[in-house]
């Protein structure tokens, strides 16, 4: 979204202290009168940290792209990354490098990637694309969307950190550099 100016009435000037100019900001209004006032204002980090979330992580079984069926209930003990994508999802195409980087670094510390492919006419693109990739994770298959819609997915692509418990703990909508500071803290704090 491009810049934009506004001018409003700060409630109390220290809110303003430590911001710079350009700062990207977040902040409410309040109707004082016939004017709007703002009452609350904090700047935005530049990769804010993933949204917590917090239920039981519905359980599934879905074929995967070699054939063989997974649940997700198998997966129990290990800190899973469970990642909703499409081919024609350009974003969804950008972060799979680095789900596999985040694979390869603590999947022996027990993280799970698994991600679920929700192209409803044919899987050969799929197949294409994590050849191309080098994908070494499951790749499931949910054309009909039905374990999209049971974890309300709306927007590609969307990504969930579920505990070792199978508690789903974050749910992340729209593309992610999963190497960055805020994940990989993320996701090593699961893991401890």
């Amino acid at each position: 979204m491009p810049a934009m100016r506004m001018a409003f009435p700060v409630q109390q000037v220290e809110r303003l202290q430590g911001l710079q100019v350009g700062a990207v900001v977040r902040f409410a209004l309040q109707a004082r009168g016939s004017a709007w006032v703002i009452t609350t204002i904090e700047p935005v980090e530049e990769h804010p940290p993933p949204r917590p979330a917090m239920f039981p992580a519905p359980d599934f079984t879905l074929p995967t792209l070699s054939g063989a069926p997974i649940r997700l209930a198998e997966l129990r003990g290990k800190v899973v990354l469970l990642n909703f994508w499409a081919t024609w999802c350009v974003p969804c195409r950008l972060e799979m490098p680095a789900l596999e980087t985040l694979y390869q670094r603590h999947k022996d510390a027990g993280l799970a990637v698994l991600t679920i492919n929700l192209d409803t006419l044919s899987t050969a693109g799929v197949e294409a694309f994590v050849q191309e990739v080098r994908v070494t994770f499951p790749v499931a298959l949910d054309p009909s969307w039905s374990i999209a819609r049971a974890y309300r997915v709306l927007g590609l692509p969307t990504t969930y950190l579920i505990d070792r418990a199978g508690n789903a703990v974050v749910r992340e909508v729209g593309e992610r550099d999963w190497l960055d500071e805020v994940s990989r803290v993320a996701v090593e704090g699961l893991l401890q």
